[in-house]
């Protein structure tokens, strides 16, 4: 089981770094890159439904360490900031918050990167 955690943990890292990039592929070098385009363009179409599927792949994973192995703080801590950022996008999209609130979303989303940096490699750090 131990390795379904780690497998589905990966997954979550990958599609969130997708769901990520569309920003990244924003600043820097790659603002003026004809070759990104597409892959901006793809990115950008895929943007909402790759944070609601890490979501609920990053449930499932949560959901299967905690039951199998044992909670991790830091892990817990990234779920529900995942959580929040994803709520936030919901909201916006159905305009039930201001878009001005998408600085707080991306705020987040590097909150996000950090916090699972810190769940890879020191998982147990808070306890």
């Amino acid at each position: 089981m131990y390795q379904v955690v780690r497998y589905l943990g990966w997954l979550v890292v990958v599609l969130y770094l997708l769901s990520v990039d569309r920003y990244f592929l924003r600043i820097g070098p790659f603002k003026k890159m004809d070759a990104v385009k597409p892959l901006k363009g793809f990115l950008v179409k895929f943007h909402k439904p790759l944070g609601i599927v890490t979501l609920v792949i990053a449930l499932v994973h949560a959901n299967l360490a905690f039951t199998n192995i044992s909670p991790s703080l830091t892990g817990t801590l990234t779920f529900l900031t995942m959580l929040i950022v994803v709520v936030f996008g919901i909201l916006m999209h159905f305009k039930k918050i201001e878009l001005k609130n998408v600085k707080t979303h991306r705020f987040m989303s590097i909150l996000i990167v950090v916090l699972i940096t810190l769940h890879v490699f020191l998982p147990y750090v808070f306890l």
